[in-house]
């Protein structure tokens, strides 16, 4: 028995290549988010690195101001502490 070879339709053929390249796009698209937000959560990283620093510098400062001038309230603006009763 001898099979007989079927062809798509012309329109068959167009619908399928559309969905494939809707797929492919889809694909692309989602390969590229995932780039950006491995980027940003790079980003996040270093800065949450970086916040960590700059917390504990400001903690090694203020107990070595704590140290020469005692427990206080301080004014960024004019320099002053007052002292905590």
């Amino acid at each position: 028995m001898i099979k007989e070879k079927k062809v798509l339709t012309e329109e068959e053929i167009k619908e399928l290549k559309e969905l494939k390249a809707n797929f492919d796009n889809i694909i692309y698209s989602l390969g590229t988010i995932e780039a950006e937000i491995t980027s940003l959560e790079n980003s996040k990283n270093e800065l949450k690195s970086k916040l960590t620093e700059i917390t504990n510098k400001e903690k090694t400062l203020a107990k070595k101001l704590e140290d020469k001038y005692g427990e206080g309230k301080l004014s960024l603006e004019t320099g002053e502490i007052e002292p905590i009763p």
